[in-house]
């Protein structure tokens, strides 16, 4: 249902953003129904069905950006009783890996619209001179590894937050290095 409205708000020239979260994309509800409080997110996981809706909707070009929905917690606010759990998902670490993994591996879209997605969609949409390699601008760069497979380890996470739902499982594509204005501020 709120696909079909944003597809004839989108035909009917409204200035609206059609956001997708990595998780998203690979999780569903039944993630939560086993008390899983690391996949208890806001707006809420939904059935397999709604999940290959998303997908289709990228496949019709409709999806304006992926953020990640980054929502680092303190695992005692996680680590309690569902009803009582935080909402939010740690996903800056996860974010390429989960996107490359279930989209672009599974061809609904390639890895330019994916990167666009993840870059310069976003930055257009904040009104953002970033998201490009252009000269003049900052040297922020990404460096990733897209066919690298890798085990999700949340002991090796930079972010305080540890709480994912894909602890210890497998995803294709790694961001290796990051540059931020010049400076490498992340290598694996």
């Amino acid at each position: 249902e709120s696909i079909e409205l944003i597809k004839k708000a989108k035909k009917e020239g409204l200035n609206i953003t059609f956001e997708v979260t990595p998780h998203h994309l690979a999780l569903t509800e039944d993630e939560v129904y086993n008390y899983n409080t690391y996949a208890k997110v806001n707006p809420p996981l939904r059935s397999k069905e709604d999940l290959d809706m998303i997908k289709n909707a990228f496949k019709q070009d409709l999806v304006d950006a992926i953020a990640t929905d980054h929502a680092p917690h303190e695992l005692d606010t996680k680590n309690v009783p569902i009803q009582e759990a935080s909402f939010g998902i740690s996903g800056l670490e996860t974010a390429f890996g989960v996107v490359n993994t279930y989209l672009v591996k599974q061809n609904i879209i390639s890895l330019q619209k994916a990167i666009e997605l993840l870059t310069i969609k976003p930055a257009k949409v904040f009104g953002l001179d970033a998201g490009t390699l252009s000269e003049g601008s900052f040297a922020n760069i990404v460096l990733l590894d897209v066919n690298k497979q890798w085990v999700v380890d949340t002991n090796e996470f930079k972010s305080k937050g540890k709480n994912t739902p894909f602890n210890n499982k497998t995803l294709v594509g790694s961001v290796e290095q990051t540059i931020y204005k010049g400076k490498i501020v992340y290598r694996r």
